[in-house]
């Protein structure tokens, strides 16, 4: 007990460190309130000797951030190389502090001449460092302008004092530009801080010490975000701006070692921080931000804080916890699309990839990029972007690559090309949204993160990207209103002059705002929750140089004929229960069926379109929805009613052609609704057939009753399934010379005497070559089939046995299904996904 009281004890006296010496972390961009504010025209040589002046005040465990130009900066004046240069000091107070001070700022002027030695600029190391998102910053016009990060300079370290030094002709006397470099310095300053206050804390509590980086970059990143937010005009009162910030902060902190302690930390002691950072910034930090453009309102959103703060931290922390939840996903990213994808004009061939994969590296337990090309110098260059296609192109090497991949985000940049060879304009959103569709239903685990076409000073193209661009963004609203994953990634913030001025590629900068906003896209997914594990790939399906699948006669063998997915689904409304493949309409092409939990469903028909294609209009049209037992609805009593759609099987009792939907309760009980029409156009009319199935099944367990054709009469007859795959059937004989039927129920035990492996789940009926009959089918865990043909059933023909009768897909058995989707009386291998996408293998035969 006393171990554990000692651990408390130093626990909480470094928090109470934490709480008093961080509220520092908001000074370190600070001027004291009897400060001048800097000039209009932004030249901090304007601001005179009082620049460097140490504010009143200072304590030890302080940090502070000065800003003037260099012939005012006494003996660090030898450090820059003209008295105009910018030079900002960032020094550390307090004795106890001064080596961590010093080692910090050691080791980071150390990391800059090696960069510089490299070939990088000062401004890109510091961005890189300590932003992973360099934020647009908005100056006074609301015109949206990039921060200015591309400068050279150099650091160096004195005593406890980093000195940053701009040239004078780096310094650019413009809003964003001094936005972007205090935010990036700023940030640095709050790292070095947190290192030091977390180094001394270490001392008294040794534990804590592998987690000081984590924690001095979860500040950094918080800070920038605010500051970044308050130059956005967002006020400091609304949960979204700390939550993104808090999630800035789990960037920067890498959401792992220290997480949880930041997390625990920010619940108990978080809000006092931030009011304290709401207080300095408000009586102190006032005339910087008007310098740097902040909007009007600034001292409101700022005093809006210490009302509101304390009731967002429960939202704030509670997307902290999930963001580190998060740092253990797998992500399998395939970057899909034209010539952007792959890179082109990128000084490393890496395009946005390689920025987009650093950043998700931090946020994720796993990523791995996919496609079947490489492109850059990066560790893992997959992807698969092909330069000149346009989106149907794209769209055909999507039959193969998405689905062989199975990635669980897609980054798709289509339509430029369609753009550049004014292909069908009008059309090519549609077509976009067909490629996203159909990439869903490839990989159904998925999320689609489309983004907005660049802009280019090409003559004649803007004007059509200025029409397309709102149009991706319907499509996507659209998509995203069905209940389908799929996200825009805004990149307004991308400029023409960005080399795009005659062509459509962006250079290093414009790739790497790309990079951001698809990062920030794949965060909003993470935030819904939409991240899920990818699916197990599938076997390589090869493209020809179109992009075509190539049939080789698939995995399932040379006795079908693989097409891919012939159905995206349709939207799932909240009641969504299955999707069946059965045939409603009489035109022995079967359809699409949506099973809801109420007892309604959704019916699409097959329709035979190009050669190879299926399309799937709705039912009669109108919604295509029908509730053929309109009281259905309110079967079960009590706070958890029974779910009628459960009941639902689809069979055609009377023989005619299309399927009914009967209702089969737990206990065996079945009621039918007639599948009734005139023609194929008239609506049906559900005519009840009470009582409709065999006295035998009453008492049988639902989930061992099946309907299919077994004697070849046109009518489906009712099988009893055993645990071991033995069926008892029950003919459905047309009895009387009524129009309709009611079955006269001819029982045969033991039609099927079952086989070896057999079980309940694993069993199919359904006429697989095309004699009218019900074939009985075993489908392995791993998807294959042993078909076992029906020529009349025990003592009566028996069966023809064939093994291997589908070599394995890989799917999961509950996914197969086998319905006739071309008409030609043969049952096609179908995966029916739970979300409702159907993929499908031709029946050519089987493998004899």
């Amino acid at each position: 007990m006393a171990t554990r009281s000692g651990r408390a004890d130093s626990l909480s006296t470094f928090r109470r460190l934490l709480s008093g010496a961080l509220c520092i972390l908001v000074v370190v961009l600070g001027l004291t309130a009897g400060r001048p504010a800097l000039a209009a025209g932004l030249d901090p040589c304007d601001r005179g000797e009082s620049a460097f002046t140490l504010p009143t005040g200072t304590a030890a465990g302080d940090v502070t951030l000065r800003l003037g130009c260099a012939r005012h900066a006494g003996d660090l004046r030898t450090l820059a190389d003209s008295d105009d240069d910018a030079m900002f000091q960032i020094t550390g107070h307090g004795a106890e502090y001064q080596d961590h001070f010093h080692d910090s700022m050691q080791r980071l002027t150390d990391d800059s001449r090696r960069a510089k030695a490299s070939g990088t600029s000062l401004g890109e190391f510091l961005g890189d460092r300590f932003t992973l998102n360099r934020p647009g910053v908005v100056p006074p016009t609301g015109e949206w302008a990039p921060p200015a990060l591309a400068f050279d300079g150099k650091l160096v370290t004195v005593g406890a004092t980093l000195v940053v030094v701009i040239p004078a002709g780096e310094v650019q006397a413009t809003v964003s530009f001094w936005q972007g470099v205090v935010i990036t310095v700023g940030a640095g300053a709050i790292t070095l801080l947190a290192v030091a206050i977390c180094g001394v804390a270490a001392g008294a509590l040794p534990a804590l010490a592998p987690a000081c980086g984590p924690f001095s970059g979860f500040f950094g990143g918080l800070f920038t975000e605010l500051f970044a937010a308050m130059f956005d005009g967002q006020s400091l009162g609304n949960s979204e701006v700390w939550a993104k910030a808090f999630w800035a902060g789990m960037v920067g902190a890498g959401l792992a070692y220290a997480g949880g302690a930041i997390m625990n930390w920010a619940q108990e002691g978080g809000a006092a921080l931030a009011l304290r950072l709401q207080t300095y910034l408000r009586t102190s930090f006032y005339n910087l931000l008007v310098w740097l453009g902040a909007r009007t309102g600034t001292r409101q959103a700022l005093d809006s804080v210490t009302i509101e703060l304390p009731e967002l931290m429960p939202a704030i922390v509670a997307r902290g916890r999930q963001a580190l939840e998060q740092a253990s996903t797998e992500l399998r990213v395939m970057p899909l699309g034209d010539s952007i994808t792959a890179g082109v004009e990128s000084s490393d061939n890496n395009g946005y990839r390689r920025k987009l994969f650093e950043g998700l590296d931090i946020v994720a337990g796993d990523v791995d990029f996919v496609g079947s090309q490489e492109a850059g110098t990066m560790d893992d260059p997959d992807h698969e972007g092909h330069p000149g296609w346009r989106i149907d192109q794209i769209t055909r090497v999507a039959d193969c690559k998405v689905a062989q991949y199975k990635p669980n985000v897609i980054t798709l940049m289509a339509g430029t090309n369609d753009i550049n060879q004014s292909y069908d304009l009008s059309g090519a959103p549609q077509r976009l949204k067909n490629l996203i569709n159909k990439a869903l239903a490839y990989s159904p685990r998925a999320t689609v993160v489309v983004g907005k076409l660049l802009p280019t000073d090409k003559s004649g193209l803007q004007p059509r990207i200025d029409t397309y661009n709102p149009a991706i963004y319907d499509v996507v609203r659209d998509l995203r209103a069905e209940g389908k994953h799929v996200i825009w990634a805004d990149t307004s913030n991308i400029q023409a002059s960005e080399g795009m001025q005659n062509d459509a590629h962006p250079n290093d900068g414009g790739y790497a705002k790309l990079a951001y906003a698809f990062y920030f896209g794949i965060a909003e997914a993470m935030d819904q929750g939409w991240i899920r594990t990818p699916e197990m790939p599938e076997p390589s399906a090869p493209c020809d140089a179109t992009g075509n699948p190539v049939d080789d006669g698939t995995a399932l063998g040379s006795g079908w004929s693989r097409i891919g997915v012939i159905a995206p689904g349709m939207q799932r409304p909240a009641n969504y229960l299955r999707t069946e493949i059965a045939e409603m309409n009489g035109d022995r092409r079967q359809d699409y069926v949506q099973i809801r939990q109420d007892g309604s469903i959704r019916v699409a028909v097959n329709t035979e379109d190009e050669p190879g294609h299926i399309t799937w209009p709705l039912w009669l049209g109108g919604t295509g929805v029908f509730n053929p037992c309109s009281t259905c609805a309110q079967v079960g009593t009590g706070s958890n009613p029974a779910a009628p759609g459960n009941e639902i099987r689809l069979a055609d009792i009377d023989g005619n052609g299309r399927d009914d939907v009967v209702f089969v309760t737990e206990d065996g009980t079945m009621d039918a609704y007639l599948n009734l029409s005139l023609t194929n156009t008239s609506p049906p009319g559900w005519t009840k057939m009470a009582n409709a199935g065999p006295a035998q099944l009453q008492g049988v367990k639902r989930a061992h009753i099946r309907f299919a054709d077994v004697n070849g009469d046109g009518r489906d007859d009712a099988l009893r399934i055993g645990d071991n795959g033995r069926v008892h059937a029950y003919f459905n004989i047309a009895d009387g010379d009524s129009l309709i039927k009611k079955p006269k129920w001819v029982e045969k035990l033991s039609w099927a005497p079952g086989v070896n492996g057999a079980s309940l789940n694993s069993l199919r009926f359904s006429d697989v070559d095309g004699d009218g009959r019900a074939d009985y089918l075993m489908v392995g865990t791993d998807g294959s089939v042993h078909a076992f043909l029906n020529r009349g059933g025990k003592d009566a023909g028996g069966f023809e046995q064939h093994l291997n009768w589908s070599n394995a897909s890989h799917y999961p058995r509950e996914y197969i299904q086998f319905n006739d989707v071309t008409g030609d009386s043969k049952a096609d291998y179908l995966v029916v996904y739970r979300q409702g996408a159907v993929r499908a293998w031709l029946n050519r035969g089987g493998n004899l």
